[in-house]
């Protein structure tokens, strides 16, 4: 499922470009990407987590996120 939705994200600029370079009305560019786009949203509508992962996992990623590697300290110098 992720697989696909990157597969259709990845190949919207080679599908579309053509297409879109042929029109000149911005709303009908609009609606062309629109479409393309909400099709491969559309393979995201049946996202289950816990199809991949298992509660335990879950919890988990959870925990490393939070704390003292919450990514919000770093070794670097403040720019002045």
């Amino acid at each position: 499922m992720l697989t696909s939705f990157r597969s259709k994200m990845l190949s919207l600029p080679s599908k579309t470009a053509l297409l879109l370079a042929s029109k000149d009305d911005p709303k009908e560019i609009e609606a062309l990407l629109d479409r393309d786009i909400y099709e491969a949203l559309a393979e995201l509508a049946d996202y289950e987590p816990s199809l991949f992962f298992e509660e335990d996992d879950v919890e988990d990623l959870d925990m490393d996120m939070v704390g003292e590697n919450d990514g919000t300290e770093t070794d670097v110098e403040p720019v002045s």
